[in-house]
């Protein structure tokens, strides 16, 4: 059986902001590769790694957390699919072909559930190390959700399940219940739910403005280990939009506070390190999108248009609107 390497790559983009460097895990069957995120490998790599990392962490919530670390990757998949189906049943099947080639340690499937307005959505784990198997199967069932809520705005009633135990993560605001199977259960009539327009455009402004910043952050190595990996986690966790220092913080085992106050230690603040991905944000999305002041101050997730342009001119000494003609005219 083999996994291809971005599923391993995501894998060590976690442990780095956990404390971690590759270094770490030579005794896993990583140590053999070079990943090579488009290359496939054998899946005792992935799964080394993912056991590894489970004893030196000790969190039994770690299938979660990798879920949430890998949303805007995640998010550049779902995009992709958004432009070749209809509804979200197409977009499941799609993934599930995929996730078929390319993580082969899982099976979703579909299944109409006792009331006949419903459906759910299984994981099963292809692998029989009872360790292993609770981590894909809660981390592919979290994936499955995040497609669903990029494709529809504001979707009611789907309910989250695991077989192992109940979560609760109020920063995200995700519920997980107990039951006899891991999964999703939500109304049949959702299946059948398109993707807008705008919210395509929406979502693959934003992904090609911070996947290019994740780009260009590789290269830089100006910033303090501490700085750097708050912006891989706000930049790996945009859903699209970024994360609160909640989220950020819950994923880096600290408390608000000491981040807030680690950060101090650095001469900056959340609020700096999140204002400076913004109007980076702004600036790609002002000259390499067709998209209106208020449709960027909105995703960017700004109260008000007023409040970006405020920012925005603090910033850059111009308002958006002359900085893109600017820009344009030269």
């Amino acid at each position: 059986m083999t996994i291809e390497g971005i599923h391993i790559q995501n894998l060590l983009t976690f442990a780095s902001v956990q404390e971690f460097q590759e270094k770490d895990f030579v005794n896993t069957q990583a140590a053999k590769f070079p990943i090579d995120p488009q290359r496939y490998y054998p899946s005792e790599v992935f799964t080394s790694i993912l056991h590894e990392l489970f004893h030196k962490l000790q969190d039994p919530h770690l299938a979660y957390k990798l879920a949430l670390n890998t949303q805007l990757k995640s998010l550049g998949l779902i995009y992709q699919i958004s432009l070749l189906v209809t509804n979200v049943q197409e977009a499941l099947q799609y993934l599930n072909q995929y996730l078929s080639k390319s993580y082969p340690l899982a099976e979703v499937m579909l299944f109409k559930a006792k009331n006949p307005n419903r459906v759910q959505l299984k994981v099963r784990s292809t692998i029989h190390d009872p360790l292993l198997s609770r981590l894909i199967e809660e981390n592919m069932m979290l994936i499955m959700y995040m497609e669903i809520l990029a494709m529809v705005r504001n979707p009611e009633g789907i309910i989250l399940f695991s077989e192992y135990e109940q979560y609760w993560d109020s920063t995200q605001n995700i519920f997980v219940e107990k039951n006899d199977f891991t999964g999703l259960d939500f109304e049949a009539k959702l299946m059948a739910h398109s993707m807008d327009e705008l919210q395509k455009l929406h979502l693959g402004s934003l992904l090609s403005v911070f996947l290019s910043q994740m780009e260009k952050k590789k290269s830089s190595g100006k910033e303090s280990d501490l700085v750097q990996k708050v912006k891989t986690i706000l930049l790996n966790m945009a859903s699209p939009y970024l994360p609160n220092i909640e989220q950020v913080s819950r994923l880096l085992n600290k408390s608000t506070r000491t981040l807030q106050r680690e950060l101090q230690a650095e001469a900056t603040s959340f609020r700096q390190i999140t204002n400076e991905l913004k109007i980076n944000s702004a600036r790609l999305l002002l000259l390499n999108s067709a998209l209106s002041i208020k449709d960027i101050a909105y995703l960017l997730g700004y109260s008000a248009p007023s409040a970006f342009l405020r920012h925005f001119k603090k910033v850059m000494d111009v308002s958006p609107l002359t900085f893109r003609k600017r820009k344009i005219s030269s």
